[in-house]
This record gives C-alpha cells, sequence and structure tokens, in this order.
C-alpha cells in the first residue's frame, strides 16, 4: 500500500476544488468526516524467547469515521476527536486476513495560517483483531501530524499520519505478539 498513499496526497491536492473562491472562516466548532487510510508500516511482532522474533506483515487499506469539535483562541485551534478504523487486513506472506477495527480519542493542537491548519494530536487507541483464530485486543496510544486545508467555509481536505504504541494482545498466545501500525490518509470533513 506504500504506492498508494503518495497518489492518493497528490490527487487531493490537486483537486479542481482548490480553484474555487473560499473563505477560510474561523475553525472552530463540531465536524465529522470520512478518511482512507494506507498502513505504512503494520505488523504483528511475536517474541518467540532467547532473541528470536517472527513478524507478520500487515497490507490494508483503512475507512475511517471521525468527528469532534475545535476551539480557535487567536491562531491557536485546540480540540478532541473520536475516530474509528475498520478494515480487512491482509497478513502477508501468512496466506489470511483479519478484521481489523481502532478506536482512538484524542486531544488536538494547531496553528490557524489561513485556509491551513497543521496540527499534533495524541491520545488512546484501542485495537481489535477478529479472526478465525479468535478475537484480540489491547489498548495503547497514539501521536499523530496532520495538515487540513479549508475549501470552503464549512468543508475541508486534510492528510494525516498517524504511529500507534500497542503492548501484547489478550488472546492467550502460544507466543506474546505486538501489534505495529503506521498510516497515512487523505481525509474530508464537514463543519455543523
Amino acid at each position: 500500500m506504500k504506492r498508494i498513499a503518495l497518489p492518493l496526497i497528490a490527487m487531493a491536492f490537486s483537486s479542481p476544488v482548490f480553484a474555487q473562491d473560499a473563505d477560510p472562516g474561523a475553525w472552530q466548532g463540531y465536524y465529522a468526516g470520512l478518511q482512507l487510510d494506507s498502513i505504512q508500516d503494520g505488523a504483528l511482532v511475536s517474541d518467540l524467547g532467547g532473541g528470536l522474533t517472527a513478524e507478520i506483515e500487515l497490507d490494508s487499506i483503512q475507512f475511517v469515521f471521525f468527528g469532534g469539535y475545535r476551539h480557535q483562541i487567536g491562531n491557536f485551534v485546540v480540540g478532541g476527536e473520536y475516530d474509528l478504523a475498520a478494515s480487512r487486513t491482509d497478513l502477508v506472506g501468512f496466506g489470511g486476513s483479519t478484521k481489523q477495527t481502532v478506536h482512538r480519542l484524542g486531544v488536538e493542537l494547531g496553528y490557524a495560517a489561513g485556509r491551513f491548519l497543521p496540527y499534533a494530536s495524541a491520545g488512546l487507541a484501542h485495537i481489535r483483531y477478529n479472526g478465525d483464530g479468535g478475537t484480540f485486543t489491547d489498548t495503547g496510544s497514539f501521536a499523530a501530524v496532520g495538515l487540513d486545508y479549508r475549501l470552503r467555509e464549512r468543508s475541508t481536505l486534510g492528510v494525516e499520519v498517524i504511529n500507534h504504541e500497542f503492548g501484547e494482545l489478550s488472546g492467550g498466545f502460544t507466543f506474546p505478539i505486538t501489534p505495529e501500525l503506521t498510516t497515512v490518509g487523505v481525509n474530508f470533513s464537514v463543519d455543523f
């Protein structure tokens, strides 16, 4: 999916809608939207003991619903957001796939620069895998950086990179398994 992420971003920011007049407006209020994520660095890593590890690469596109609220103070913007990401993730080289869902709840700090809003966010992340072997979960954290562009008074297009940190999955594996997950995504949102 690494080959997909950069073309998606390039297509998003070369869209004809950027030629339309837009009122930057204030970066404040409730919003909701959809995001398309590409897994750039994803794996299930198992500690086999004795310094040995085994790794299964993860490959998929994630569909993300998100919503939140922003409050602007001068040029600074603070807010909170909830995300729900879902995908059927291929286990590369393993010959199978698993349903993967990630819930994220975080806080955001950004800087309003006209139509642009660069920001950073961090918070809690909960991951869940559903497959033939059962259901496996863990709660960890995430950190993200992104850039939103105001298309019109109430619509926004953006890009975002998210890195997740998880511990060992619950579920009674013979060897402990830890998920690794970094995504790059493009999104569209509407203000209310």
